[in-house]
């Protein structure tokens, strides 16, 4: 028996298994991630509030729960993050 389903998309992504779990509106939190990524698919942490910080948070708490891949699923219509990211980032 093997402990890992070479694909691909698990050698590109770095995970034991080619199952990427779906960012969920408010559902899809770092307990869930996690847990995802800890039995070796690709956790993905959704950002739907659009608040910087809950988002900043949730990174946070992936990287705590997790030393494995993870995604996060950005909303580029958001325009909370919209704004903050382009805010700290320096113009030409």
């Amino acid at each position: 028996m093997t402990d890992r389903i070479d694909t691909r998309v698990s050698r590109l992504l770095g995970v034991r298994y080619p199952i990427i779990q779906a960012p969920m509106g408010w559902i899809a939190r770092a307990q869930l991630a996690s847990a995802v990524s800890n039995a070796g698919g690709l956790g993905i942490i959704e950002t739907s509030s659009g608040e910087l910080d809950a988002v900043r948070d949730e990174i946070g708490k992936m990287r705590d729960f997790t030393d494995r891949p993870f995604g996060v699923n950005i909303d580029s219509s958001s325009s909370a993050i919209r704004r903050s990211s382009t805010s700290s980032s320096p113009r030409a």
